[in-house]
């Protein structure tokens, strides 16, 4: 039986592109990092999320805004509120960081 030469060309194409992509995913995951989204929403949610992990306070704020806007998640949140939940958030740490009051705290008289 013969085999037709375009299956034998296509067959080598798919297992050659299939080493190809074996190659590529074990390289991937040798170095630790897989390719993540780098839009500016993304960045600013991975932002919001160091801070509210590093500060023990941090999470009460999320869930503050969450509660003041009434969105469940943060999936759930606008670009615009998104970008005011990591101004917010990122005052806070501003003032954590330089041991000044909440930026929600009134002046002193």
């Amino acid at each position: 039986m013969t085999v037709n030469p375009q299956w034998q060309r296509r067959i080598r194409q798919v297992l050659a592109d299939a080493q190809a992509t074996t190659n590529t995913a074990k390289s991937k995951l040798e170095c630790g990092f897989q390719s993540i989204e780098q839009t500016p929403d993304t960045r600013q949610l991975r932002a919001i999320l160091r801070i509210a992990q590093r500060y023990p306070w941090g999470a009460d704020v999320v869930l503050e805004y969450l509660d003041n806007v009434q969105a469940e998640t943060l999936a759930n949140l606008s670009p615009a509120q998104l970008s005011a939940l990591h101004a917010r958030i990122t005052a806070y740490a501003d003032a954590a960081q330089h041991a000044c009051g909440s930026p929600d705290t009134p002046p002193p008289s």
